[in-house]
């Protein structure tokens, strides 16, 4: 009898056992998720990068006079400048707010001077225009930051000879082969 009343406490300690290890792993369980919601959060993005990113979803999306909107908001922030003003620039031009656009990207230029994919937006948008003498100028601007990408000459002369100063074409491909 003492054998029975024996088997039974271990038993009785044995479930006591398992109800303890199963609270403590629900418990892990729980702090392992708060914690990782914790993290989560302080890894999301904040500030300026969120409002980007929620430009660009608008844009994506099918909103781009809300992206318009956001993005304007960003004009002054001073570590994303060049982004907003490139982005605003496509914006701009897929509403046909072709002025808007030109000077978006050119606001973009000056704020990041040697980013060749705005030089090369810049360039495309002269051309939209007419302004072939500018875009020249801009793929100009582009040679000299890749010397060793013949394109940029060629596109540079080509306008120039649009522009009427075959002049400044023969010139900027003699700088390509010097």
């Amino acid at each position: 009898m003492l054998k029975t009343v024996l088997k039974n406490e271990f038993q009785y300690s044995d479930y006591v056992n398992l109800k303890l290890d199963v609270f403590i792993y629900f418990l892990l369980v729980f702090l392992t998720n708060t914690l990782s919601a914790q993290v989560m959060k302080e890894d999301a993005p904040v500030g300026f990068e969120s409002q980007l990113i929620e430009a660009s979803k608008q844009e994506q999306i099918g909103n781009p006079d809300k992206a318009i909107e956001l993005l304007e908001k960003m004009r002054s922030i001073p570590e994303c400048k060049s982004t907003v003003y490139y982005k605003l620039a496509k914006l701009y031009y897929s509403k046909s707010r072709l002025e808007d656009a030109l000077n978006a990207i050119n606001e973009s230029e000056q704020a990041d001077p040697t980013n060749k994919w705005i030089r090369i937006y810049q360039a495309n948008i002269y051309e939209s225009f007419g302004r072939y003498g500018n875009a020249a100028q801009s793929y100009e601007s582009l040679a000299q930051l890749e010397p060793e990408n013949y394109t940029m000459y060629d596109l540079a002369a080509l306008n120039y000879i649009k522009s009427n100063l075959p002049s400044k074409a023969i010139l900027i491909l003699d700088k390509a082969i010097e």
